[in-house]
């Protein structure tokens, strides 16, 4: 998978330690939540019912670990292929929550919706554990050899992990099961491909629960894509410019009073003949106008609020 060009030792870091860390207090808070809602099932019933699923989170968290691992030793190229052995052998455990759906009924005294509230807690949890592990290697295969490499990258890895899943669901294999039973695990798969019409619903399965994951990691990684484009630091600045840019134009268009044309009276005629401001671009700016012969009022220039009027015997040079 990665053999071919040489791993490059300067690959940049998917995520940086600030933004690794709050992604783990994060996705730890939402586990935390999640065991705390089973507990707390448990203290009502005392039953038993969805302690599978903290199992099964624990299995999901291994995936990010691995990835995590696998940015690391990205310069050592065993230890690289070691970590991203690892973390594709124990992906589909991340998702695989989405299929415990199919427990959900009514279980009397807690009511459904709890339940669900529970159920879907450990889900969204489970996708997101999953999701960030596939960013990491995503972007760890893409500094290293392209992003049209990197997206066909993603796209076979959650190809097989909704193979994966099947696996998991359907013929109750574990992960682990690669190296306790591998003769068996491995003569199941060969004979799904030496028989598909007699595993259909391993190839439909596969197919369409790869197409979701792969869809919904797209609107994941575009949202991701969102947050870096403009980042909040950035559009503040950009705000804060923009005001600024107001205020000097704001500032530009005010008018200079000191250069006030006075109209003696009698001398100003005509509807547009009013005293306005001459609105000036500087300390520096003069209006200046050609006494007409008869010593009339002369225009000097227009304005959107009219005309500026001068009277030749007040010029300004």
């Amino acid at each position: 998978m990665f053999e071919g060009r040489k791993v490059n030792a300067l690959v940049k870091p998917s995520i940086s330690p600030r933004q690794a860390t709050l992604l783990f207090l994060a996705l730890t808070l939402a586990s935390g939540v999640g065991v705390a809602l089973v507990a707390a099932r448990f203290v009502v019933s005392h039953r038993f019912a969805y302690f599978n699923l903290v199992w099964n989170l624990f299995l999901a968290w291994l995936p990010l670990g691995f990835a995590f691992l696998a940015g690391r030793f990205h310069g050592s190229r065993r230890r690289l292929l070691a970590c991203a052995l690892l973390w594709l052998l124990f992906l589909p455990n991340s998702p695989y929550l989405v299929t415990d759906l199919v427990h959900l009924k009514p279980r009397p005294p807690v009511p459904l919706w709890f339940d669900i509230l529970l159920v879907q807690s450990f889900v969204l949890t489970g996708l997101l554990l999953g999701f960030l592990s596939v960013y990491l290697m995503h972007r760890l295969v893409s500094h290293s050899y392209g992003w049209k490499i990197g997206w066909l990258f993603t796209l076979l890895i959650l190809a097989l992990t909704g193979f994966g899943i099947y696996l998991g669901r359907f013929e109750r294999w574990n992960s682990w099961d690669l190296f306790t039973s591998p003769i068996a695990l491995s003569a199941d798969i060969w004979d799904m491909i030496r028989h598909p019409r007699a595993n259909k619903t391993a190839y439909v399965f596969s197919t369409l629960c790869g197409m979701f994951l792969f869809l919904t990691y797209a609107a994941f990684y575009a949202l991701t894509a969102l947050h870096h484009a403009v980042p909040p630091r950035a559009l503040s600045n950009a705000v804060k410019s923009d005001a600024a840019i107001n205020r000097e134009s704001s500032e530009a268009l005010k008018p200079d009073f000191r250069f006030m044309t006075s109209i003696p009276h009698g001398k100003a005629s005509g509807p547009k003949a009013r005293l306005i401001p001459a609105w000036a671009n500087g300390p520096g700016h003069r209006h200046t106008q050609t006494p007409s012969a008869n010593g009339a009022l002369q225009p000097c220039g227009t304005v959107p609020g009219g005309v500026i009027w001068t009277d030749p015997a007040l010029r300004r040079q």
